[in-house]
């Protein structure tokens, strides 16, 4: 809106200074069969004086706005760290942790953690029984080793994701932040960490092999667990954000392109 406003009013004076021009060169320049000094003025005058006004209200525009990006300089700093420290940041302890990298290379992970359980004939057995009806118990099996660092993972995946939604909210809906802070921060956490993950997703929608370990490769089959697959709805939350956002599809799309 900021920007048509500028465009609008870069045109209105464009127009007015060549009107100005064209007017001083019929009555300076002999064109006119006469030259009326009054009537000179009476026509000039107030075109000079709109186009006094004019860019006074350009000039409070453009001092507002400077003021606006100026107030929102300490949100940009705080942001730009707190992207920057999630990158390097480990959720969970030395042994048992993930770091963000390591979160967000979900794909092989996921492949190898499928890969494991599926060398026990038992989760096959489980797996067809779960989705056949009947009701499956994963507890004391000897693949729920297995898919208990699964869910772990899973488990500290959806806090990064979830922070990543939440941030993506804050800088949009910040009202100190201008539009160009808000792109800049939006590009720096998309460019560093969120493009690793989108495009991780449109691996696992488009790649065949893949297919297998998207559909099958379950957290639990316990009736209390929320979401029994691994690569589930909630996995999938920022990537459907993303595709439903225009501000935010471009980001991809400008990279891609």
């Amino acid at each position: 809106m900021k920007n048509k406003i500028l465009i609008g009013l870069l045109i209105l004076l464009g127009v007015l200074f060549v009107l100005d021009i064209s007017i001083r060169l019929f009555y300076c320049s002999g064109i006119s069969l006469q030259f009326n000094s009054q009537e000179f003025n009476n026509i000039g005058s107030p075109i000079i004086s709109l186009l006094g006004f004019a860019g006074l209200v350009l000039t409070i525009i453009l001092s507002t706005s400077q003021l606006k990006h100026q107030q929102g300089l300490p949100y940009f700093e705080f942001y730009k760290k707190y992207i920057d420290d999630m990158a390097q940041s480990r959720l969970g302890d030395a042994s048992t942790g993930f770091s963000t990298l390591e979160l967000l290379g979900f794909i092989k992970y996921g492949r190898k953690i499928y890969q494991r359980i599926r060398e026990n004939p038992e989760y096959i057995h489980d797996q067809k029984a779960y989705e056949g009806g009947a009701e499956v118990i994963n507890a004391g099996k000897m693949y729920d080793n297995a898919l208990g660092t699964a869910r772990l993972f899973s488990a500290y995946l959806d806090i990064l994701l979830k922070r990543y939604r939440s941030t993506i909210a804050e800088i949009v809906e910040n009202k100190f932040l201008d539009r160009s802070q808000q792109d800049l921060l939006l590009k720096h956490l998309f460019e560093t960490q969120v493009d690793k993950y989108y495009y991780g997703c449109v691996i696992l929608n488009t790649n065949p092999d893949l297919k297998e370990v998207r559909e099958n490769l379950y957290l639990a089959f316990d009736s209390n667990v929320k979401y029994k697959l691994f690569f589930n709805e909630n996995f999938f939350a920022l990537y459907h954000r993303i595709e439903n956002d225009p501000r935010l599809k471009k980001l991809m799309e400008v990279k891609t392109g």
